[in-house]
């Protein structure tokens, strides 16, 4: 079918798309938005807590979120992996309330995994508009978003992005620009704490890019396409990516129990995409998770336009069927010892760290949306071929209806989760302390309230990153550093998040000062030696009288700081290329 000319100029085209993808957004996530001011349940609770912390560190103490002494009797906060905390969407809206931060996350992204999902359906598919909006509306409303990021996953948001990233990626064969956007995009979201999106959408980037590989010119301007993205993406991110590769090289994470999980029960396959069940805690029968790691639903209308838009894709756009059903076999999970997800989560970093191979999920339901899209496009001509052109146009109005009937059962799915997921108690009216200390008469029992109160408990809900949560730590409004024996005083302690000032008179060779902090390895002293006392923090002061500063600085930030500064200047300088050149050339 003949289709419609583009909008003029390109910039107006993507606001306008902008635009409609900020309503579907607002559309689709408000009863979110309509339950305000209550927070959402269950694990929702710890990404709002992580909301609130950063909030608390950079508007209390006018530093940026380094260290995290409100759990785990202190963990890292910038080089937690899973942590937001470096995320510029939080740092920039900092002034915010966190719930109203809440929002704008999930319905900022919400927005982008719609212009990505258009651009890619109506650019590189080329498909019409309607088909294109069908696409991304459904995408973008998908139940698996819904579900995942509803209930407290919302670092995972960055799955959204996947459109966009497969439409640049598929672009950047034949041009650097497209290759210097999948670098910006990914660095982008291992700012956002997108330890599982990233490798997941690396991953598929790899596995399309094996099916273009068709000759020789195409694989040298394939791996130039990866190394521009892969340089691009290391430099950029390399502030936040070097202090987590850090971290991963000095400890394993704890997984409480092992990943075993295999879907090879096909019942349990259809009730991922038909199974319109909200109760998130739910088993799938033999399943290792809950039922919130495998929501999927896209109805049965919604699911049979996608199988028949498989098979006409299988055609044309074979790419697109061969990678559904690698993705398929990946979201298997544990099935064989050959499995792919099995070969993966044991031997190949990062992967050994992660669980749940149901979340590939999210990519089947991409795919999904695209079939619809070629269904509404490419399904009518060819009943118009063997029925008459009036039939085609029946069968044309007829897919369209079921497609966005389909949607809006999707959506109203999701307004039924929605609705039942955001209805915790709201944030309550604190009494800050003017200084930091733990426990305490009058703490509030509620851990997100906490960082407003400027205080904090000695338990632990970040228990995949906490290595010394069994520090020994110390309550109350008292000094918050202390000397280990007789051979030292202590004066005049100051502290924030990220440091400890203090003064202190040592009358032996070395003695030891304790603070009330777990240990961390990216505290740095000016004065003496950084020492880990039983998981406690301390520091060894040589004899005499000394103005001790002790801050925490994650490791290789200051390389990775150069590094992205290295970045930024390469790609402005590849950005003005041609007017530099220009300029010389009138010289």
């Amino acid at each position: 079918m003949a289709i419609e000319r583009r909008i003029a100029p390109t910039s107006l085209r993507l606001v306008l798309v902008a635009l409609a993808g900020l309503l579907i957004a607002l559309l689709g996530w408000w009863p979110m938005i309509a339950q305000y001011p209550h927070t959402p349940e269950l694990d929702g609770q710890y990404s709002f807590y992580q909301f609130e912390i950063g909030k608390a560190i950079i508007s209390r103490y006018h530093e940026f979120p380094l260290w995290n002494p409100y759990d785990c009797r202190g963990i890292p906060h910038w080089d937690f992996p899973e942590s937001m905390g470096a995320s510029p969407l939080l740092l920039l809206g900092f002034w915010l309330p966190p719930l109203i931060q809440y929002y704008l996350w999930n319905i900022l992204h919400c927005a982008a995994g719609f212009v990505g999902m258009w651009l890619l359906v109506r650019d590189d598919l080329k498909l019409s508009r309607i088909a294109s909006f069908a696409a991304a509306t459904g995408w973008a409303l998908g139940a698996a978003h819904t579900a995942q990021y509803s209930t407290g996953h919302v670092m995972m948001a960055g799955f959204w992005n996947f459109p966009l990233l497969l439409f640049l990626w598929r672009r950047a064969e034949n041009s650097i620009g497209s290759a210097i956007g999948v670098g910006i995009l990914l660095s982008w979201m291992i700012y956002d704490g997108g330890t599982y999106p990233v490798p997941f959408c690396v991953l598929l980037l790899v596995l399309e890019a094996a099916t273009r590989l068709t000759s020789l010119a195409r694989l040298k301007s394939i791996v130039v396409a990866g190394v521009v993205t892969g340089a691009t993406g290391i430099l950029l991110a390399a502030p936040r990516l070097l202090p987590i590769s850090k971290q991963f090289s000095g400890h394993v994470r704890p997984n409480p129990y092992p990943d075993v999980d295999s879907i090879t029960n096909m019942a349990n396959v259809r009730s991922m995409f038909l199974m319109r069940q909200t109760q998130w805690s739910l088993h799938l029968p033999g399943q290792q998770y809950v039922w919130n790691e495998y929501i999927s639903y896209l109805g049965i209308a919604g699911l049979l336009i996608a199988l028949v838009g498989m098979c006409i894709a299988a055609v044309r756009r074979r790419w697109l069927v061969v990678l559904t059903l690698m993705v398929f076999v990946l979201m298997l999970g544990h099935f064989a010892s050959w499995a792919p997800w099995h070969v993966l989560q044991t031997r190949v970093f990062p992967f050994t760290s992660m669980r749940v191979s149901s979340r590939f999920r999210f990519f089947m339901t991409a795919f999904a949306a695209m079939f619809v899209a070629i269904a509404i496009d490419e399904l009518p001509p060819i009943v118009g071929r063997f029925a008459g052109p009036s039939r085609g146009k029946i069968a044309r109005v007829a897919v369209v209806g079921l497609a966005f009937l389909s949607a809006g059962d999707v959506m109203a799915f999701g307004y039924e989760m929605l609705t039942a997921r955001f209805g915790w108690a709201p944030p309550v009216t604190v009494e800050a302390s003017p200084r930091f200390y733990y426990g305490g008469p009058g703490l509030t029992p509620v851990f997100t309230d906490q960082p407003r109160q400027n205080r904090a408990w000695t338990g632990c809900r970040a228990v995949s990153w906490a290595f010394y949560e069994n520090a020994p730590v110390w309550t109350g409004d008292v000094p918050q550093v202390r000397a280990s024996d007789a051979n030292a005083t202590v004066g005049n302690v100051r502290r924030t998040p990220n440091r400890f000032t203090f003064e202190t008179d040592v009358n032996a060779p070395t003695a030891r000062i304790r603070v009330n902090s777990a240990y961390g390895d990216g505290w740095r002293t000016d004065v003496g030696t950084v020492v880990n006392d039983g998981d406690l923090l301390a520091v060894d002061v040589p004899q005499g009288h000394h103005v001790v500063h002790l801050r925490y600085w994650p490791n290789y930030l200051t390389l990775g700081l150069w590094m992205a500064f290295v970045g930024v200047v390469g790609i402005a300088a590849y950005a003005f290329r041609g007017k530099l050149f220009r300029a010389k050339s009138k010289a």
